[in-house]
């Protein structure tokens, strides 16, 4: 009896609280009353009955920049004290072939952390940058993109707490290797097959004392060891991987099911050419 009454005041207080912020918008909001109404009323099941929610409850709110249709959203959130179980994401950065599905990532574990309780308020911003086609009509196979679409579709996503570490060293990588594709190096089945002065040339400057100090960002981890060689003392039979074994655990922390040893990823990265390897680091 006493969890009904307690239930039942929880329940008052909600409604009473979301009248109140009806009326706080349309003090503040100019000119969109209705849809103050339409938002109110599509935000209702969700917080009065959160426990009854078997799906997400998704607002598409549309207009030209600078309406104030974040801001509404931000007022809502900042009225209604839920702060700590709001995110905001610009999905201009998730459509690119960087390393945004990492950020995203991350951003989830620490909202995670922030909350037992694992009912979240997500803005998905610039929706119309959400590409799914690549710009030669072709699906795009991004993994950022991917956890978009199972959060509006379930509700449901799942998070890796990923060693930060490995990012910091798969990130110095992905440096690395943008800097030699860029110089014209050859890539196949993980070895460089064109380009081989250049690239001892630019690892030794890399490892060198009098490196300028952006080089040495760009080969930040590759300074603590020589580029992984296939063992050889024919230098006409050595063989220079694009990818240092050192990271292979790195990578196998990061894309979690994908592979099930190190060995794996090994052989995986020894069927690529040098831009699908940077893509697939990326993602």
């Amino acid at each position: 009896m006493e969890n009904i009454i307690q239930n039942r005041v929880e329940l008052e207080h909600k409604f009473k609280q979301l009248n109140e912020l009806k009326i706080t918008l349309k003090s503040e909001f100019f000119g969109i009353d209705y849809v103050i109404d339409q938002m109110i009323e599509s935000i209702s099941p969700w917080y009065l009955f959160p426990e009854l929610q078997l799906r997400p409850t998704v607002i598409n709110l549309w207009g030209l920049t600078g309406v104030g249709k974040t801001s509404l959203i931000k007022r809502i959130v900042v009225f209604l004290e839920l702060e700590s179980k709001y995110m905001s994401v610009d999905m201009g950065n998730l459509s690119g072939e960087d390393r945004h599905s990492l950020d995203l990532n991350t951003s989830l574990i620490e909202l995670k952390k922030k909350n037992d309780n694992c009912s979240f308020i997500f803005t998905l911003d610039e929706f119309q940058h959400l590409r799914t086609v690549d710009k030669g009509n072709e699906q795009s196979n991004n993994s950022s993109t991917r956890t978009v679409w199972n959060l509006l579709d379930s509700g449901k996503i799942v998070v890796y707490e990923i060693d930060s570490y490995s990012i910091g060293r798969i990130n110095s990588e992905l440096g690395t290797i943008k800097y030699l594709l860029g110089l014209g190096i050859q890539v196949e089945n993980g070895v460089i097959t064109e380009g081989l002065g250049v690239y001892k040339k630019t690892m030794a400057i890399a490892e060198s004392n009098s490196v300028d100090e952006k080089k040495k960002e760009i080969s930040f981890f590759n300074r603590f060891q020589k580029k992984d060689i296939i063992d050889s003392n024919n230098e006409s039979t050595k063989e220079y991987r694009l990818v240092d074994k050192y990271l292979y655990d790195d990578i196998l922390d990061i894309t979690n099911s994908k592979f099930e040893t190190s060995h794996d990823v090994e052989q995986y990265l020894r069927t690529l050419n040098g831009v699908d390897t940077y893509l697939f680091l990326s993602e």
